[in-house]
């Protein structure tokens, strides 16, 4: 994320753009960290927030970068029923779509999660700040390429489709809210996972 506000200013210099991180559960000594190291336009709160209740969420827009999918989907109802009753808007981007049926899936986890595995392996010294500690759960003992071969494929089964969405996730509809659920894409016009758009009018 302090890439894309790095990123946003890039393009829009003039624009006062800040970003707030929040969590359900703050570890309050990387909360710490993170803060002191950090410029003006990027912080993190120390204090929780409930993405299920945003009736006290700060102003601005709320995004979910690649985590919708972890929400069970009574959590996930909550957190767009919330926005659209608050009259928050909500930006809910996942990378990914859920297009392939389950037992492909499963049959193409020997191959696809070695390709993750050597993924890890070559990307990592591309990784800021890069510390002694993940060249050593990389390289020598091996956790970090496991770990990220396995989140990876373990996500796409849970990733809602947009029938989930449209058909049990959405809340019913407000005249004063909009919603938009479409693809995503990339500057190339390929598709890169979808989005979740809230607005209210």
């Amino acid at each position: 994320m302090p890439m894309v506000v790095d990123y946003l200013y890039e393009q829009s210099p003039n624009d006062s753009i800040k970003l707030l991180l929040t969590d359900l559960h703050p570890n309050q000594q990387f909360v710490q960290a993170f803060n002191k190291h950090q410029d003006s336009h990027i912080s993190y709160q120390s204090t929780p927030l409930d993405a299920s209740n945003l009736s006290k969420a700060p102003k601005g827009l709320k995004t979910m970068i690649s985590s919708f999918h972890h929400m069970p989907p009574e959590i996930a109802r909550k957190i767009l029923k919330s926005a659209q009753d608050n009259k928050q808007p909500l930006l809910i981007y996942e990378m990914a779509e859920n297009n392939i049926p389950t037992i492909l899936w499963a049959l193409m986890l020997p191959i696809s999660l070695p390709i993750l595995m050597v993924m890890a392996l070559v990307f990592l010294p591309f990784a800021k700040p890069l510390t002694s500690t993940d060249i050593a759960f990389t390289y020598l003992i091996p956790i970090v390429p496991v770990l990220y071969a396995w989140d990876g494929q373990a996500s796409i089964p849970r990733i809602y489709t947009f029938d989930d969405i449209k058909s049990s996730l959405l809340p019913e509809e407000d005249e004063n809210y909009t919603w938009e659920i479409r693809p995503a894409q990339k500057k190339d016009g390929k598709s890169l996972g979808y989005y979740i758009l809230g607005l209210p009018k």
